[in-house]
């Protein structure tokens, strides 16, 4: 009795460590994209000094506290000048100071600063004049629309007012 031989069957190729490296190559791809777009991007800081401003917190925080004995608010709009208008780019910051009570916060000065949320751009320094009733205006010519961080100091012999708004110019 004669055997016959049958050939050996061919090794299969098995494709599931091709699909396993291809998959770590695909992560790693999109990880080296994501580092490199994070390294070249927005640092992630938006104050100066920032080390600084952490240690003086416990005096940010006296300071609300004597601010909020004081019981003074204040509101800030934007408004068209009479000269001007909206239509025309006039404009100015209309800030109100009011006491507790919600008399006008007469002989006051009033100071202030915009800067941009996101951007490490020079800071623009307000120059208020003081109107009737507690209200001071500032002028706004030359901004660019967008939005805005007012930051905003009102004092008096008996007290100082800080207030921090956002706001959106058109």
């Amino acid at each position: 009795m004669t055997m016959l031989a049958t050939p050996a069957p061919a090794p299969r190729r098995s494709w599931i460590p091709w699909i396993y490296a291809g998959g770590m190559l695909v992560v790693v791809a999109v990880n080296a994209g994501l580092i490199t777009a994070a390294i070249s991007t927005f640092p992630g800081l938006s104050v100066d000094r920032p080390y600084e401003r952490g240690i003086a917190y416990n005096r940010i925080l006296a300071m609300q506290a004597r601010q909020d004995r004081l019981g003074w608010t204040g509101t800030a709009t934007i408004a068209g000048t009479a000269e001007g208008g909206r239509e025309l780019g006039g404009r100015e910051l209309v800030v109100t100071l009011r006491d507790r009570d919600g008399r006008a916060l007469d002989g006051a000065r009033m100071q202030g600063r915009l800067d941009r949320p996101l951007e490490n751009d020079a800071a623009v320094v307000l120059q208020f004049q003081p109107r009737a009733n507690g209200t001071f205006a500032a002028p706004l010519d030359g901004l660019r629309p967008g939005l805005w961080q007012a930051t905003l100091d009102g004092r008096r012999e008996d007290g100082n007012f800080r207030m921090s708004q956002r706001l959106v110019l058109p």
